[in-house]
């Protein structure tokens, strides 16, 4: 009798180690990108929450890829992407990406490793010009379609090598690139600038490119508009740190080779401020121990 109860005893407690070992694997809840809108102008700031669990934090990424890629892969979808950020461990956040140049559909796609498969995802389009390779083929499509009788060919044929197609002459518009900087170790990105009524805005990416560090943004930013007006920055924010108004420095640790995210905001700006002569704003690091600048010339201003 007491062999059986002991047996029981034993039988209970493995069943209760079972269960609570099945909740703790139920803990991990769904991935997921959230955007506070759906449409955007070429350049303009998109903002996006995420949530991802453990297992997807550690590894994971988001990339901006166009919507007619097909979904699923890491590997596809990496070598689509136009942009793309690491979760860098955190369950959840706000990361910001830059829209496209081009008009159309776009997809921001969360992965749980760099071969990995694709977790979510949320669609959203940009208001633009076509692509260039989808201008190439209707202007191809209209040249098929023209009739040109055999005696004029040969007549018609200089003419068509020394007077190209206005329309071809328009397909690419020029590239834009962010602006960058590039001084002790360290990768300073400008990839957006605009006003919204009185608010301006400068959304930066730091990467440390050659070792981890320790990265403080001074607080002695300042812009200056068309006018020679000169602007002191209200708050600057970099990756999940932010500083009041009262405190202006910001110091955060860099892992090599991973871009993080942030801006700077100036508000009682002139609202007619169109372009920056200049952008600057000072930094120090641990491995120089210098302060340094960093600046921006003609940065010109996206209207909200």
């Amino acid at each position: 009798m007491r062999r059986s109860i002991y047996l029981l005893s034993i039988l209970t407690v493995l069943f209760a180690a079972g269960l609570a070992n099945a909740q703790v694997q139920m803990i991990e809840g769904p991935s997921s990108i959230t955007l506070e809108r759906t449409t955007f102008k070429p350049g303009e700031q998109i903002m996006a929450r995420f949530t991802a669990p453990g297992s997807v934090a550690m590894k994971g990424w988001i990339g901006l890829v166009p919507a007619d890629v097909p979904h699923g892969s890491a590997f596809t979808n990496d070598k689509n992407d136009l942009e793309h950020q690491y979760l860098s461990g955190q369950a959840n956040g706000t990361l910001y990406f830059t829209a496209p140049k081009y008009g159309g559909n776009y997809d921001l796609r969360m992965h749980n490793s760099e071969k990995g498969n694709e977790v979510a995802s949320v669609g959203f389009f940009v208001d633009g010009p076509p692509r260039p390779d989808r201008v190439e083929k209707q202007v191809i499509m209209k040249t098929d379609t023209v009739y040109v009788p055999q005696q004029q060919k040969q007549s018609q044929q200089p003419q068509m090598q020394q007077q190209p197609s206005p329309q071809k002459q328009q397909q690419k518009p020029p590239k834009r690139k962010p602006g960058v900087v590039r001084t002790h170790g360290i990768k300073f990105e400008l990839y957006w600038a605009g006003i919204d009524r009185s608010t301006v805005t400068c959304s930066l990416r730091v990467t440390a490119e050659k070792r981890d560090l320790d990265l403080q943004l001074k607080g002695k930013s300042v812009i200056y508009d068309q006018n020679g007006n000169e602007y002191t920055h209200t708050y600057s924010k970099l990756g999940n740190k932010k500083t009041d108004r009262d405190w202006r420095n910001l110091e955060i640790h860099l892992i090599q080779g991973i871009p993080v995210s942030g801006a700077i905001v100036y508000e009682n700006v002139n609202p007619a401020a169109a372009r920056l002569p200049m952008f600057k704003y000072m930094v120090w690091d641990s491995v120089s121990k210098d302060e340094y600048p960093i600046e921006y010339r003609d940065v010109p201003l996206a209207k909200r």
